[in-house]
């Protein structure tokens, strides 16, 4: 990102090609995703669409990419240079990794404290959200694995789940 800002509407495009790159990498190779998440999650926030995924995916945005945190001065510094190269470009890129590979980092609810799966629900509805044929398997998978587990399926079918 530095050298694209030196370089300028070369260093840009130059920018955004790797971006494209890593996110088409990303896309295909799950454990890369699962590595790499959250510099996803980082560059995600920075991009100025805060009001379209809040619109248009008001779960991912809230959960998988808190878009409403008040940034510092490196928050700041760096959704500058990004708008300066026209990062948002990506976009359509960046919604295709989540899409494809948020089912990857959804939490397990075998790992859930005390019975608490509101933070499962959540993840699970910004899966809905963005892949619904994925979150019908998540379900699927779960109503095996974790069928026993009433309070789970009480927290999913409270934020709207059906299950």
């Amino acid at each position: 990102m530095v050298d694209a800002a030196i370089e300028g509407s070369s260093g840009a495009d130059a920018f955004r090609k790797r971006v494209d790159e890593w996110l088409t990498a990303l896309k295909e190779d799950g454990a890369a995703f699962e590595r790499q998440w959250p510099w996803l999650v980082l560059l995600t926030r920075d991009l100025d669409v805060a009001d379209r995924l809040r619109q248009e995916y008001p779960l991912f945005g809230q959960t998988v990419v808190p878009v409403d945190r008040v940034p510092g001065t490196l928050d700041t510094a760096r959704r500058r240079a990004l708008a300066e190269v026209n990062a948002a470009a990506c976009l359509s890129g960046i919604l295709a990794a989540w899409r494809g590979q948020l089912h990857r980092i959804v939490p397990d609810p075998a790992k859930a404290g005390k019975s608490n799966y509101t933070e499962h629900a959540d993840w699970a509805g910004a899966l809905r959200e963005l892949n619904p044929a994925r979150f019908e398997a998540l379900i699927e998978r779960w109503r095996v694995q974790h069928k026993r587990r009433r309070n789970l399926w009480r927290d999913l079918k409270a934020r709207g789940l059906t299950v």
